[in-house]
């Protein structure tokens, strides 16, 4: 996965002359997380500003205020031509370092999963995440051929 500043930051630093720093990091579904978090060193060297402030309450019970960021999250998937990306906004909390014991950034919560489907194949170990489609409308109810005394 990709992680990026957000458009109207991204756009700011291409005409201030500057980069737009690309990271690619490794995240942990976590369907037990309320929110998506990622490490605050990974939040700085996107070198945005933070939306607002979440206090959280992690594994030590202990709660912690910690910035919030509009990121951009690029996800491989698959398709029957091959593999393409989908970029996804998302606000990212950003908390204390993890364990050097785990190969993760941080965890994609539900406030993630809610926007996507997910299949996990228990038997496999593997799992799939595919972006819903958008909400069909409902056409208006017809009276087709009813008078309104039909009813």
């Amino acid at each position: 996965m990709v992680l990026s500043p957000a458009v109207p930051i991204a756009e700011q630093l291409k005409a201030s002359g500057g980069t737009v720093p690309h990271l690619k990091i490794r995240l942990l579904v976590d369907t037990g997380a309320e929110k998506t978090v990622v490490e605050r060193a990974i939040a700085q060297q996107l070198g945005i500003p933070p939306l607002r402030f979440t206090e959280v309450v992690g594994v030590s019970q202990q709660p912690d205020r910690c910035p919030v960021y509009r990121a951009l999250l690029e996800l491989p998937v698959r398709r029957a031509e091959g593999v393409a990306t989908a970029t996804l906004a998302v606000d990212v909390v950003a908390t204390g370092a993890f364990s050097d014991r785990y190969p993760y950034h941080g965890f994609l919560g539900r406030d993630f999963l809610r926007t996507v489907l997910l299949q996990y194949d228990g038997s496999n170990g593997t799992f799939e995440l595919r972006v819903k489609p958008a909400p069909e409308v409902e056409p208006p109810e017809m009276n087709w051929g009813r008078r309104s005394t039909d009813r």
